[in-house]
């Protein structure tokens, strides 16, 4: 039987690798404010909208969600872990027993007789759970259709080879993880957590703690076709309209009145110009010129290397094998020869060649290359897309 990305592996282990930082609780509010304002969203979208959360996890993000003031929030997983967790936040008062409702079960294989299909939702929020799963496309339709209002709002996370690089040569490092202590889940996420503390310290503004991501990133088996571009996510959905993201990478100069042709719309300026700036996902100190000069795109040239090379690692990190080094450490320079000398990615390219020079003592099973720029080096990640269903309004 295949495995379902996320849900079997978080069920086997008994794990919701999910949790916030919830010490400041008002810094977490701002935090999710933030987020929402840039994808086009106040705190008065919220007010009095019927919402839908898939994949809440431990429930943290509906907390800061929940203090807009929806009149209604439905929270749908199929973890048993996060079942709990959520069902504790409401039995605790911290979420509204009279307006949250948790639901058990896996959005991609809703019964007819769900409640969740006899809604009505303003709002569907899919959070870190579309990408990675066997056919990120078709599961972001699956999301897509739960919005069941015109002018409803469907917030997604999208993720991608170039955004992940960074933490896909980490992934690299699993097989020797593997040597120095088996089998045994338990020591892998200790020895991982420890390899890899002085690398997440260098994210100030990270609030999960570094034993999720080394769950989510190093020990989660990813499916074959994971990725799902910010791009590839627009096309998919032709019924809805862009209306913001993170980063906010798009400058519309078009004159509104323009928008009385119904052939003008907003998805394709942001799918067209997503290639452009693509390449700035590699890292996270990176960002396109300030004077908004054009380059020469690399974006479909950097997704091909990114994607073969992502291809080589899946198959060393199911292998547990550096049978293959040969071959990642000639993709590997193909993508720092791509990237070398390009304005804004000096850093992304130097920590690549440092992790090139390591991989001759990976393949050894030692973990303690003396790295000095690779630890420091992120790239974007997850991004979020916020979309409008489309209005029939003639």
């Amino acid at each position: 039987m295949t495995q379902r990305p996320y849900l079997d592996y978080y069920t086997s282990a008994a794990i919701v690798p999910v949790h916030q930082d919830l010490s400041d609780f008002p810094a977490h509010v701002r935090r999710r404010k933030a987020l929402y304002r840039l994808l086009g969203l106040s705190p008065l979208t919220f007010r009095g909208s019927r919402i839908l959360e898939i994949g809440p996890g431990t429930g943290d993000n509906a907390l800061a969600t929940f203090t807009f003031d929806p009149s209604s929030y439905l929270l749908l997983d199929g973890n048993p872990s996060s079942l709990l967790e959520v069902r504790q936040k409401i039995a605790s008062g911290a979420l509204d027993p009279a307006r949250c409702e948790v639901v058990e079960g896996d959005y991609l294989a809703l019964p007819a007789d769900s409640v969740v299909l006899s809604r009505q939702f303003d709002i569907v929020l899919a959070e870190g759970c579309v990408p990675f799963q066997l056919d990120p496309v078709a599961a972001l339709q699956s999301v897509a259709r739960l919005v069941t209002e015109q002018d409803g709002i469907l917030v997604v996370t999208t993720t991608d080879e170039v955004s992940m690089l960074s933490e896909i040569c980490r992934r690299y490092m699993k097989p020797a993880i593997t040597q120095q202590v088996g089998d045994d889940p338990g020591r892998a996420l200790d020895l991982s957590c420890t390899v890899f503390a002085s690398h997440y310290s260098n994210l100030p503004a990270a609030s999960r703690p570094v034993s999720d991501w080394v769950l989510d990133n190093i020990l989660h088996p990813w499916s074959r076709h994971w990725a799902l571009s910010m791009s590839s996510a627009i096309d998919a959905l032709p019924d809805f309209d862009y209306l913001g993201s993170t980063p906010d990478y798009t400058t519309d100069w078009r004159w509104y009145k323009s928008f009385a042709d119904p052939r003008e719309g907003w998805s394709g300026v942001a799918s067209q110009r997503w290639e452009n700036v693509l390449e700035f996902t590699l890292d996270w100190r990176s960002t396109p010129p300030a004077d908004g000069s054009e380059r020469d795109p690399i974006g479909a040239e950097l997704v091909r290397l990114c994607r073969e090379f992502g291809h080589l690692v899946d198959n060393a990190w199911s292998a547990d094998s550096y049978a293959n080094a040969e071959e990642v450490g000639a993709k590997i320079g193909e993508i720092h020869g791509l990237i070398k000398g390009r304005s804004g990615l000096d850093q992304a390219a130097r920590a690549l060649g440092e992790f090139r020079a390591s991989l001759p003592t990976l393949a050894d099973g030692d973990l303690s290359f003396p790295y000095e720029s690779f630890p420091a080096w992120w790239g974007r990640g997850m991004q979020y897309l916020s979309l409008s269903r489309a209005s029939s309004t003639a």
